[in-house]
């Protein structure tokens, strides 16, 4: 299976990700962990998550401008040693407020090294490839961070926050080494700013490859109400595991091992049976199902049964996700791919942040359990409506279209 894609770009970006990701759990137990045991505030942890969303939405013009005019691997390099170094920062404070300063500061130079990813990925594997080694990292990605939660929040119960930081901050270097070692087997030639049409205004580009295609757009729109409902749940997690089911940060963490396992297996069945994953219902169903397995969450005290449900989260979001980057990547035109990345990117994170905040707040007023059915509930209505309009749209309609989500 792994013998498909022949190339030493993939594996150095697949190894390289997945060791930053892997320090990225750490950090985000510590953080998480953190905030709510000084506070008890279920709208200050979800607040918390907010800050590392919202760069994507108010960076995502200049972000893909920079990933489509600029040599993407310079960028990612630089990116991610910033993101080491402020990740330093977190050892020199206990304070919340610049916790949050700190992960807003992170997640904006996270949006122009992600932009440039997604620029830079079909000119390392070759448009052809795209769907195995987006599955493929996946993959990796998700058997790497089956064991990092586990580890991180059963480590946060014996050491201090200390540690989680200082490891985060060193996984940041592994994909900004890995650029020095890859080679594009595709070169774009970069568009240079004065060659826009006279009077386009930056990142028209973008608006115009999406506004072209009604059932991409349709897509990302059910994505988005899926993410709603995603981070509602999500913000609540540690307030829901803490309190409802009577563990600490080692369940929270065993929970998110099941979700990137769950991710794991799916990367795997993605590259070896993508041609028939490609079906518009098949999204639209995992949608549902996802939005069921959060009010499952409201049904149960049994930590097993948690676990099960998470593994079923992970699944469908691997798979939405997944699909979703490879379409953006093989059909965005090269001088504007970054673009179009950042702009779906940034739509993804201001679905993000309704659903942190929501769920947040509705847990201060409501509860956590009430707040969880809620959200699930209101998920699985906008998911209806989405499926009902987008219905004549449908990506299998045009042909050679690449029909996932």
């Amino acid at each position: 299976m792994f013998a498909a894609i022949p190339t030493r770009n993939l594996w150095v970006l697949t190894i390289s990700d997945a060791l930053s990701r892997f320090g990225g759990q750490f950090q985000f137990f510590a953080v998480m962990a953190l905030i709510y045991t000084q506070t008890g505030s279920p709208l200050l942890t979800a607040l918390q998550m907010t800050a590392g969303s919202l760069p994507y939405v108010l960076l995502a013009k200049w972000a893909g401008q920079v990933a489509d005019r600029h040599d993407p691997r310079r960028t990612i390099i630089l990116g991610n040693l910033a993101m080491a170094a402020l990740t330093l920062g977190y050892l020199l404070t206990d304070r919340i407020s610049l916790y949050l300063f700190l992960n807003l500061m992170v997640a904006s130079a996270a949006t122009f090294q992600m932009s440039a990813r997604a620029a830079l990925m079909p000119q390392l594997v070759g448009k052809e490839n795209l769907l195995k080694a987006n599955a493929r990292m996946a993959t990796v990605r998700g058997g790497v961070q089956l064991l990092a939660p586990g580890l991180a929040g059963t480590l946060l119960l014996f050491t201090g926050s200390e540690a989680a930081f200082l490891i985060n901050a060193v996984s940041y270097l592994a994909p900004a080494l890995a650029m020095l070692w890859v080679t594009p087997v595709e070169p774009v030639k970069r568009s240079a700013p004065a060659g826009r049409a006279v009077g386009a205004r930056p990142g028209s580009e973008a608006w115009a490859f999406l506004s072209g295609r009604p059932d991409l757009l349709m897509i990302l729109v059910a994505y988005g109400a899926y993410e709603i409902g995603m981070w509602a749940v999500n913000a609540l997690f540690i307030p829901y595991t803490s309190s409802i089911l009577g563990g600490g940060t080692d369940i929270m963490g065993w929970s998110v091992s099941f979700y990137f396992g769950a991710g794991l297996l799916t990367g795997l069945a993605i590259e070896r049976w993508g041609h028939l994953l490609r079906n518009p219902r098949l999204l639209y169903a995992a949608y549902f199902v996802g939005a069921l397995v959060w009010g499952g969450y409201c049904l149960t005290r049994s930590i097993p049964v948690a676990l099960v449900l998470s593994a079923f989260d992970g699944l469908v979001f691997t798979y939405a996700w997944t699909l979703f980057e490879t379409r953006i990547q093989e059909e965005a035109p090269p001088e504007s791919r970054g673009q179009v990345f950042a702009l779906a990117r940034a739509g993804d994170e201001i679905c993000t942040v309704a659903g942190q905040v929501g769920g947040g707040a509705a847990a201060t007023y409501a509860g956590v359990i009430p707040s969880m059915a809620g959200f699930a509930g209101l998920t699985v209505v906008l998911l209806g409506l989405i499926a009902l309009a987008g219905g004549r749209f449908s990506p299998g309609r045009r042909r050679g279209a690449m029909v996932e989500g």
